[in-house]
């Protein structure tokens, strides 16, 4: 997350799921039941982050201290869950959300060879997702 805060000027985080909640309470979350699962590949992203601007971004955070390769499947594993949240209308979407992102981290030994490496998948123009309710 310092890295996420430095790259993106954000000034506060908090934990996915507490934001869910707090955005179904409002009526801003298109669902039948207003929320996605705890687990699986559509549970929500990991954190809520707002920038300086009011926007909310999620993030779905992904690590592995093995391969690239098993980084790469846990992010692509990521790109549902950055998704996971509905909102309720475009305007909603356009209002609340900034920035969907997978990062994932590759955790290394400190006498490695190579260094620990963080990767970002940048959000698609695709990704704002909502639906009338």
């Amino acid at each position: 997350m310092t890295v996420l805060y430095e790259a993106f000027d954000y000034v506060a985080c908090v934990d996915g799921r507490a934001f869910l909640y707090r955005l179904a309470q409002h009526g801003l979350v298109a669902s039948q039941d207003g929320m996605p699962p705890k687990v699986g590949m559509m549970k929500m992203a990991d954190y809520a982050a707002v920038d300086a601007a009011g926007k909310f971004h999620l993030i779905e955070c992904k690590g592995t201290q093995h391969s690239s390769t098993a980084l790469a499947t846990a992010m692509a594993d990521g790109q549902a869950q950055k998704l996971s949240l509905v909102c309720s209308s475009r305007g909603a979407e356009q209002r609340l959300i900034g920035q969907r992102l997978v990062v994932g981290t590759q955790l290394k030994l400190e006498n490695a060879v190579k260094p620990t490496r963080v990767n970002g998948i940048l959000p698609a123009a695709a990704d704002p997702v909502w639906r009338s309710i």
